[in-house]
């Protein structure tokens, strides 16, 4: 099978469309930027799930309420040890999911005790990385209430000086803030938090699961604001991402913001009755290592301009570049590296294989 024809059955197969959007040669503008954002898997409380995430070679999301003493630490190990981005919820969205699924009140998050758990996460990076290795800041979600922006606003007000905080100091952590839709368009809202806080340097959480935002008020906000970061939220899936992605481009906007986004990898078919911690973790790493391999392949594609210029690259690039393209190739297409390289590298009349990606090492 072709290299492309490889890349397209794919793509079909684990419902990749950017990946068939490689196969047919066309990057394009949006698949160059889904190459660059960092996308996290959320949900992923147990040190299992996020330690199999981390070893995937995947950006990792806990809950800071679910997340236990021991775990916390293990986290603390696994960014700085694996370099992995991670993203560390409030909770709030689970208090909306709880909201609707029992139609009752559910108790207001304590985000005085939520801050506690954020700085105990940040001491306890700091006491494992006593060399003080560069490690990937964690991306902390601000108070909000889920669909409420008023509500959300003034939350942001109560507790505006840990924001702020958290806001200066952003190579030690992140402050990601959701904003909602409401009575304030997306620009007034974001203006009116630059303004409370001092600063406009903050992640902005845009909402793409549960009430989500729609996408032409996305697109206006982006117009008008010009943010320096977003995360999409609840939208790693390309079904979901890729429409916002597609928003970014559409408002000029794609070489001068940084973006990011997460959903919960956990409500997909990586988890079914029966399978136990041990399958639970490797299909978790399976289906998170597919993904991790895809991205990392788009990377290289994106940036020689296409699957035929990186061909054309291929012979002038490193001994270690050349090896990982056509393991890359090799895993995704379903071929053996001598047929990728009789396809895709032609002539080339030996390779070195390196080992199994281990965590933290890089091609």
């Amino acid at each position: 099978m072709p290299t492309a024809q490889a890349l397209a059955h794919h793509a079909d197969r684990h419902h990749r469309p950017s990946l068939r959007l490689l196969a047919g040669g066309a990057a394009g503008a949006i698949d160059q930027l889904a190459g660059c954002i960092t996308r996290y898997a959320s949900g992923l409380s147990r040190a299992n799930d996020f330690v199999a995430a981390a070893w995937a070679g995947h950006g990792v999301g806990v809950e800071i309420g679910e997340i236990s003493a021991a775990a916390l630490l293990e986290l603390a190990r696994v960014i700085v040890d694996y370099n992995t981005p991670s993203f560390v919820d409030s909770g709030a969205f689970g208090a909306f999911q709880r909201r609707l699924r029992d139609a009752g009140d559910v108790p207001a998050i304590n985000f005085d005790v939520v801050h506690r758990g954020y700085d105990q996460l940040q001491i306890a990076i700091g006491d494992y990385n006593l060399a003080e290795e560069p490690a990937p800041p964690p991306l902390f979600v601000m108070p909000d209430v889920v669909g409420d922006q008023a509500a959300s606003l003034a939350l942001a007000k109560r507790h505006r000086a840990y924001i702020g905080a958290t806001i200066a100091f952003r190579g030690v952590s992140r402050a990601l803030i959701p904003i909602h839709t409401g009575q304030l368009t997306l620009s007034e809202a974001f203006d009116h938090l630059a303004g409370l806080l001092g600063s406009d340097d903050f992640v902005v959480g845009i909402p793409s699961n549960a009430v989500a935002v729609a996408p032409r008020d996305f697109t206006e906000f982006l117009q008008v604001s010009r943010p320096k970061a977003v995360h999409i939220l609840g939208a790693m899936a390309s079904s979901r991402l890729m429409p916002r992605l597609a928003q970014i481009v559409d408002s000029g906007l794609a070489q001068d913001i940084e973006v990011s986004a997460d959903a919960n990898p956990l409500r997909s078919v990586i988890i079914t009755r029966g399978q136990g911690a041990r399958g639970r973790r490797q299909a978790l790493a399976r289906e998170l290592g597919v993904r991790a391999r895809r991205d990392e392949l788009i990377s290289y594609v994106n940036a020689a301009g296409g699957l035929a210029a990186l061909r054309a690259a291929y012979r002038s690039a490193a001994p270690a570049r050349r090896a990982r393209i056509v393991g890359l190739l090799s895993d995704l297409g379903g071929e053996g590296e001598g047929e990728v390289l009789g396809r895709f590298a032609l002539d080339e009349p030996a390779f070195y294989r390196p080992p199994i990606p281990m965590p933290g090492m890089r091609a």
